[in-house]
């Protein structure tokens, strides 16, 4: 009996390998079989690929790396403020002067940022980024941006007028208050518009089921307008810019 049972069971054994033969054959091709890939490709390292890595890490937080000293704010005031008192202990430094240093520095910082933000940072930024994340960019930076456009102008009227003893060229002022009007209506209509319907057109497009393109279409188009009046508006600050840049020039003696 125990040989007949032994032999049932030996048989139901073999049957069911047989049978988990045939499917794990059906289902795997013969071209990905382990025999017939070999060893070597069992073995075979695969090389990441950084680029997806990094795109799918996109929301990871944390810190790149730790400041170094130089970076620090504090130590960058410190370096600036350092130079300055030794400029001024080395020339003599009069009321005058001092004014036209402030009024020179805030035209560098004002002029600068306006070139690196409108020909080279946004450029590159724009070709290199993907569109939302530029767009998420370019809504925290151009509200620090419009700020500072619109504050050195400012600033410089104020130097402007001490510096030519209270008879400033209307030229310059005329540019100057340009400037500042351009900066502010930037500042708080015109990127404020512009970052509204951005920000509703992503929430859109990143919406699940079907999206309404006849929205997107229309905030896409509204976007445009907003955008449009941005840039002229920059536009206009840029020319200013180029114009008092052209006065001061005017102004140098090295006699």
């Amino acid at each position: 009996m125990f040989q007949s049972v032994q032999g049932v069971s030996t048989r139901t054994v073999a049957r069911s390998v047989v049978s988990l033969n045939k499917t794990h054959t059906q289902q795997r091709p013969f071209s990905d079989h382990p025999f017939r890939l070999g060893i070597g490709h069992l073995n075979r390292k695969t090389t990441p690929d950084l680029s997806v890595m990094a795109s799918k890490a996109d929301d990871v937080k944390g810190e790149m790396l730790e400041p170094s000293v130089a970076n620090k704010p504090l130590v960058r005031f410190a370096a600036l403020a350092a130079i300055v008192a030794a400029s001024a202990k080395a020339t003599g430094f009069l009321t005058v002067k001092s004014i036209g240093f402030i009024h020179m520095m805030a035209f560098g910082a004002w002029f600068g940022t306006l070139v690196w933000t409108s020909f080279i940072f946004g450029l590159v930024a724009f070709k290199t980024l993907a569109r939302q994340t530029f767009g998420k960019l370019q809504s925290k930076l151009f509200p620090k941006y419009f700020a500072l456009t619109g504050a050195a102008p400012g600033l410089m009227l104020a130097t402007l007028h001490y510096l030519t003893g209270g008879a400033p060229p209307v030229t310059e002022v005329r540019l100057l208050a340009i400037s500042v009007a351009c900066a502010v209506a930037n500042l708080l209509v015109a990127e404020p518009a512009a970052t509204s319907v951005m920000f509703e057109r992503y929430a859109l497009e990143n919406a699940d089921g079907e999206r309404d393109e006849g929205r997107i279409a229309a905030l896409k188009k509204t976007f445009g307008k907003w955008h449009g009046i941005s840039s002229l508006l920059n536009l206009v600050v840029l020319v200013c810019a180029v114009g008092h840049a052209y006065y001061l020039g005017g102004q140098l003696s090295f006699m």
